[in-house]
């Protein structure tokens, strides 16, 4: 036989041979890996799920979890507890954070997470909008905590104030009020919002 021919042969069974052990070897490590291979449904993990329900709403979501706040202006001192924003100031401190909504769609609610153990002192949390042109504000929705709970609570508002979100010539943020307390904290808000026309409509 020819020596040229039998080198190609002699090159092409150790390429096929290295093929079948490398996916030997692969099937054995994805049967053997700790990932989902060899897993019955009941051993998958589930996605992390609150373990209280959160009031209704959407269907769109925006969460802004309290790390995203600062101080207004921003030399004012805060300090977080686990997730929680608080103000140890000797007096009422205000604190804001930039939202970003979808372009034309439908505020539909304000919701806060907070935790208020105070008899007295409570937190008020606004959503605003301006204009691109314009140093003056207008809310859009306002809730304010009450009472005192050991628990974490949530607290909405949906009568919202020009719904409508226009990007091109506004924009939108969050200010928190804290009261002097460790015991009045903002623990996340979130930001309901709707598109009140069809999704084909959108795509056109």
């Amino acid at each position: 036989m020819n020596k040229k021919l039998t080198v190609q042969l002699s090159i092409g069974r150790l390429l096929a041979l290295v093929a079948i052990v490398g996916l030997a070897l692969g099937v054995s490590f994805y049967a053997a890996s700790p990932g989902m291979a060899g897993q019955t449904a009941s051993q998958i993990p589930a996605p992390d799920v609150p373990s209280a329900d959160p009031p209704a709403g959407g269907p769109g979501f925006i969460s802004v979890p309290s790390f995203f706040f600062t101080g207004y202006p921003t030399n004012l001192p805060y300090t977080f507890q686990g997730p929680g924003l608080f103000n140890p100031d000797a007096a009422s401190k205000s604190f804001i954070a930039g939202v970003m909504l979808p372009h034309g769609a439908s505020v539909t609610k304000l919701v806060a997470f907070y935790y208020d153990t105070h008899a007295t002192h409570n937190l008020t949390l606004r959503l605003f909008k301006s204009n691109w042109d314009s140093v003056v504000s207008d809310i859009m929705a306002e809730v304010t905590s009450s009472g005192s709970s050991g628990a974490i609570r949530a607290m909405e508002d949906s009568t919202i104030s020009a719904h409508l979100v226009n990007n091109q010539g506004m924009y939108y943020y969050l200010m928190v009020d804290l009261p002097p307390s460790l015991d009045v904290a903002l623990m996340s808000v979130r930001i309901d919002y709707a598109y009140n026309v069809s999704a084909a409509l959108i795509k056109k």
